[in-house]
């Protein structure tokens, strides 16, 4: 399909095999992401020419790949409920908990996935290592742990948490900490470093993963142009628009598959008890 253009009675559509006309048109183009299934944006261009507003498009569930990877070497090593925050300059935008995964060129895994939708070029992720702990409740246990033993290691104390040996190595190394330095010659700028990089390590986005990568695209058709009740369009009568196309995309887990059966349905029932018969 190369063009849809609206007539009196309906609409003429160019095609690379010919010219077709009809009553009503089904919008179902999907987003610009997995273009190997034919999902290239043509959709986006389609409701622009017959007037629709297109909000701004983008990637959404990929993979983040990270500025200046301080973890490249960590590939692989995966954490459970981590909470991750987004950070834009001073202000927190967002957070989610979930699995993490830190990959060759950055960070994927659900909860990276799911906050993906927000993320721009420049922002601040921070990731944390350690379940269920802040970083006034990690600096309040780590000063009681030195205080009992302050000729115990640092890496020696941080065994506790369970973490991965080869994490404990690099924050040790990025927090210019020596193995085999003790609690009690820790400063402490260095504790709070180590606070900081244990419970919101920061990772600074340099893009997501394109649209071979991504699952599903953020953005499209507005919503306060298409009926909810029928996705019909509120601009052009017998013009609907059904699944990604549209400016609706969810977390993982199915929602988005769900809003694409969902809207089809929807579409579905009113052009046929639109249609004459």
């Amino acid at each position: 399909l190369l063009q849809i253009s609206r007539k009196e009675n309906g609409f003429h559509l160019l095609t690379k095999s010919g010219e077709l006309f009809s009553e009503k048109v089904v919008v179902a183009t999907g987003g610009m992401t997995y273009p190997q299934t034919g999902s290239t944006g043509d959709g986006y261009a389609f409701a622009r020419s017959l007037g629709h507003k297109v909000t701004e498009t983008g990637t959404a569930l990929a993979p983040v790949i990270v500025k200046d990877h301080k973890m490249a070497s960590l590939s692989g090593i995966s954490f459970a409920e981590s909470v991750v925050s987004l950070h834009r300059g001073m202000k927190k935008l967002a957070e989610k908990s979930g699995d993490l995964l830190i990959t060759h060129t950055g960070l994927s895994g659900p909860v990276i996935l799911d906050i993906s939708r927000f993320i721009r070029k420049g922002d601040t992720i921070r990731a944390s290592f350690v379940k269920g702990m802040s970083e006034a409740e990690m600096d309040a246990l780590l000063l009681s742990r030195f205080r009992e033993s302050g000729t115990r290691q640092v890496r020696k104390v941080l065994s506790v948490f369970g973490l991965p040996e080869r994490l404990v190595d690099k924050i040790l190394e990025l927090a210019k900490i020596a193995h085999d330095q003790t609690g009690a010659q820790l400063s402490k700028e260095s504790r709070l470093l180590l606070v900081e990089y244990l419970t919101g390590f920061p990772f600074v986005a340099s893009r997501l993963g394109g649209v071979e990568e991504a699952m599903v695209t953020r953005g499209g058709v507005a919503l306060e142009e298409v009926s909810s009740r029928t996705m019909e369009s509120r601009l052009v009568s017998g013009l609907y628009f059904i699944g990604e196309v549209l400016d609706i995309d969810g977390d993982t887990g199915g929602y988005n598959l769900q809003a694409a059966f969902s809207t089809a349905a929807l579409a579905a029932r009113a052009v046929h008890y639109s249609s004459p018969g």
